[in-house]
């Protein structure tokens, strides 16, 4: 009993320790997009739930090793070691309720809230109220950006207006990517032959020489060059957006 309570106290303290460092000294890298923040409330509580069944663990080895050891060759077998059935079923239980409530928070919850930050009705008639759409094509090893309310097409250059939702349709001619910007957090591949769809909100401004993870980066290993399959992405205001869009057609 003695051992039980030792392993315990070792377990609680390392979970305050543990606890306490996610809630206050876990950085996480700029959140740059409204869907963004979804993702990071999402990490931070899985990481928060999942600490004291980390450090339950960690604690058991430890102690386990430190408190059992044995010192040179042992002259024979150990006893054996038998399970204890209760205590096997309350951790099955626990776990699996754990396990029962995360899928649901935030798996499934967080899931809904993304889909319905940008229901189909976002996208209006009026060219000043609509999400903007941009084509992403994805090959080896680039990306090819088409703004087709705009009718212009640039390689390995995202620029995007601030505040205004974003639908990407993207697809690949070659092999399977897929498209990814850090600071935006969510991903999604891109198929050869079909069409897959994101919507993101820009919430900051920024461009790629001033913040790294604002960038877009194939997640997805595609060949020899997918390390450098990188394209630089800018967030600027409405007015700028306009007349780059101006400049772009003057091309």
């Amino acid at each position: 009993m003695r051992d039980v309570l030792r392993a315990l106290g070792l377990w609680l303290i390392l979970t305050f320790l543990g606890e306490t460092a996610i809630i206050l000294g876990v950085p996480f890298p700029p959140s740059m997009a409204s869907e963004a923040q979804v993702v990071d409330r999402a990490f931070r509580y899985l990481l928060i739930v999942g600490a004291p069944v980390f450090t339950f663990v960690l604690s058991v080895l430890l102690y386990s090793l430190f408190r059992f050891r044995a010192v040179g060759d042992p002259p024979e077998d150990g006893p054996p070691v038998f399970g204890h059935t209760t205590g096997a079923l309350a951790w099955l239980i626990a776990t699996s309720l754990l396990a029962l409530s995360l899928v649901i928070q935030p798996g499934i919850r967080g899931l809904m809230e993304l889909k319905f930050i940008h229901p189909p009705s976002a996208v209006a008639a009026d060219e000043d109220e609509e999400a903007l759409v941009v084509q992403v094509q994805a090959r080896q090893w680039s990306w090819l950006f088409t703004y087709p309310q705009y009718q212009i097409q640039v390689k390995d250059r995202l620029v995007l207006p601030l505040g205004r939702p974003v639908h990407f349709e993207i697809t690949s001619q070659d092999v399977v990517h897929s498209f990814w910007i850090p600071a935006f957090r969510l991903k999604i591949d891109a198929v050869p032959g079909r069409t897959t769809s994101l919507i993101l909100t820009p919430n900051q401004l920024g461009r790629t020489t001033l913040e790294p993870t604002l960038r877009v980066q194939c997640a997805e290993l595609c060949g020899t060059g997918h390390a450098a399959m990188i394209s630089t992405v800018e967030v600027i205001s409405a007015d700028q957006f306009a007349a780059w869009v101006d400049q772009q057609r003057k091309k």
